[in-house]
C-alpha cells in the first residue's frame, strides 16, 4: 500500500504491517534533518513526503497499540495477575506519551527519546504539565511496594488506564 493510498481512520491494514521501522525513521529524519551537501536537491526531495500524514498515522497506529494493551491490561485486572498486569501497564504508559508526542507533531519512532520530546513539546499549557507529571509518576512506581499490596497495585493499575483514556479523549476530541 502506497502512501497516497493510506486512508487514515479506516484501520483497513494489519497494525503495524504498513510501515517498516526504518521507513519511518528514514522519512523523520528527512524532515528534521539538515543537508551537508546539496541544500536545493534536499528541500526538493522533502517536499515529496507528506510530513503530517506520517504524524497522523503514527498517532492512529499508536492509538490502535494502546487499545490492544489496554484489552490486555484490563484482563490481567480482572483475574488479579498482578505482575504481569504492573509489567503491561508500563506498555500502556509507554504507548499514552508515544501517542501524544505524536499528536503533538513528533514523527521519530525511536522510543528513547521520549524525554526529550515531552520537554521539547512543552507548550506551557496545565495539560501538558499534568500529562508530563502523570507519566513520570505512572513510569516509575515502587514496583516492590505494588507487588506486595494487590490493593495499591490495581489502584496503580486502574491509574494507568484513567492516563491513556485521558490522553486519547483529548487526542480524539
Amino acid at each position: 500500500m502506497s502512501n497516497a493510498a493510506l486512508e487514515l481512520g479506516s484501520a483497513r491494514h494489519i497494525e503495524g504491517t504498513l510501515f517498516l521501522f526504518i521507513e519511518m525513521a528514514f522519512v523523520d529524519r528527512l524532515r528534521t534533518g539538515v543537508p551537508l551537501l546539496n541544500p536545493t536537491g534536499f528541500t526538493a526531495f522533502q517536499s515529496l513526503f507528506d510530513f503530517e500524514r506520517l504524524r497522523a498515522f503514527q498517532t492512529e497506529e499508536t492509538i490502535r497499540y494502546l487499545d490492544a494493551l489496554l484489552e490486555d491490561l484490563l484482563g490481567m485486572l480482572e483475574s488479579e495477575q498482578w505482575d504481569v498486569a504492573l509489567l503491561r501497564s508500563r506498555e500502556v504508559v509507554d504507548a499514552t506519551i508515544d501517542a501524544y508526542l505524536h499528536h503533538l507533531g513528533n514523527t521519530d519512532p525511536t522510543r528513547k527519546w521520549r524525554s526529550v520530546y515531552l520537554e521539547r513539546l512543552k507548550d506551557g499549557s496545565e495539560r501538558h504539565q499534568r500529562f508530563a507529571k502523570t507519566f513520570w509518576r505512572l513510569q516509575f512506581p515502587d514496583g516492590n511496594a505494588l507487588r506486595q499490596d494487590p490493593i495499591a497495585c490495581h489502584s496503580h493499575l486502574e491509574s494507568c488506564v484513567r492516563f491513556a483514556n485521558e490522553v486519547v479523549t483529548w487526542i480524539q476530541g
